[in-house]
């Protein structure tokens, strides 16, 4: 389960929001089925850049990295150069090196059961993600009921957060998220990235991203190569 992409004890605190950049007027930051980390002035991923998903521990690193490959390769093939690296010390409180999404996993880091956390570092130079920070619920594995496929997306979901997507739910009238508020393929397929739970419900597909998602990630490279970053 997700919660909305916000400041949280449990992540960055050095979370603070500021104005988006002015550069980011012009760029594109939200589309059918995405929607890009603006609010958090994330606007583009350097198509030249290296991200590095890393681990809080090796036991992490063998648990995660079966289960994030099938979406690694298809966040590769839209453009991003992404791999899976190996262990490094987390702090859930600190930014990484740049490019790194550092994973790890803590006790209800959103202060309720089910409910994981990622997010970019805020406001990086010319709005270009440096990567973030992703804090899974532990209690997923000691024995926290959740159905395969809910797991397996937002398994994927939150190091998505941290690359700069956001949650493309409809909002009502008091701009308030509406909960699985998205739009849906004809199967009846809303994004990976939908709030609190989207994504494919198949073995087949569970944990992988839709095109919605790929299409939010090809405009956080087109952005930056509107800007002529490297």
């Amino acid at each position: 389960m997700r919660k909305p992409l916000a400041c949280a004890a449990a992540a960055l605190a050095a979370c603070a929001l500021t104005t988006t950049p002015t550069h980011a007027a012009t760029l594109k930051t939200a589309g059918t089925g995405w929607k890009l980390a603006s609010q958090l002035g994330v606007t583009s991923i350097s198509p030249f850049r290296q991200y590095t998903i890393t681990f809080a521990t090796t036991a992490m690193k063998a648990r995660y990295t079966p289960l994030l490959a099938p979406a690694v390769a298809q966040i590769k093939a839209a453009g991003v150069k992404i791999t899976i690296g190996g262990v490094e010390a987390v702090n859930p409180a600190k930014c990484g090196p740049v490019g790194h999404i550092q994973i790890t996993e803590l006790y209800r880091p959103m202060g309720k059961a089910g409910f994981s956390q990622g997010m970019p570092c805020p406001n990086p130079a010319k709005g270009v993600g440096v990567g973030g920070i992703v804090a899974y619920d532990s209690e997923y594995w000691t024995g926290y009921r959740i159905e395969t496929y809910k797991l397996r997306n937002t398994l994927v979901h939150e190091p998505l957060h941290a690359l700069g997507l956001d949650h493309p739910n409809s909002r009502d009238a008091a701009g308030q998220e509406i909960p699985y508020g998205c739009v849906a393929t004809s199967y009846g397929n809303t994004p990976v990235m939908c709030s609190p739970n989207g994504g494919y419900k198949t073995a087949t597909n569970m944990g992988k991203l839709t095109g919605y998602d790929t299409n939010g990630l090809k405009a956080l490279l087109a952005n930056a190569r509107a800007q002529g970053i490297k």
